[in-house]
């Protein structure tokens, strides 16, 4: 398969390209005008639930060696599937639910400060006061 693969071409298997100096493998352009454009669709439409369908991105398919971002699936139009982002090794480090749940494993760094096992306080607008439900929430401080 050389050269160039026409709009509605059938690739069944992998599409190998490779590049001797530097450069763009594989590039996808799309001169849309539109307000929206979707300009790729990954898709695996027998994806049983309860399994995930993955890209992954570096050097290789080894530990800690390629980043992954990773759909888990959990059903039809279930608000518990999830994007995750991680390692080959180390998946889901990072991951969020359609519910905008956003989980982060491990610590979180902020400016330089470490938040890891610290009590997070939330505030609603009115600058004294502190609110624990998650409604109004502006800003935080945090405290050990």
């Amino acid at each position: 398969m050389n050269g160039i693969i026409n709009a509605n071409s059938t690739i069944n298997g992998k599409v190998i390209t490779s590049y001797i100096t530097s450069g763009v493998t594989l590039s996808l352009t799309n001169y849309s005008t539109a307000a929206y454009v979707d300009l790729c669709d990954l898709v695996s439409p027998s994806l049983p639930a309860g399994s995930s369908s993955l890209m992954t991105l570096g050097v290789s398919p080894t530990a800690y060696n390629n980043a992954v971002i990773q759909f888990n699936y959990n059903g039809a139009r279930s608000q518990t599937n999830t994007l995750g982002y991680g390692f080959y090794g180390s998946n889901n480090l990072v991951y969020i639910n359609a519910y905008r749940d956003t989980t982060i494993s491990g610590r979180l760094t902020v400016g330089g400060a470490n938040i890891w096992n610290k009590k997070l306080v939330f505030h609603d607008s009115n600058p004294g006061g502190s609110v624990v439900s998650d409604t109004n929430v502006f800003g935080f401080d945090i405290n050990s």
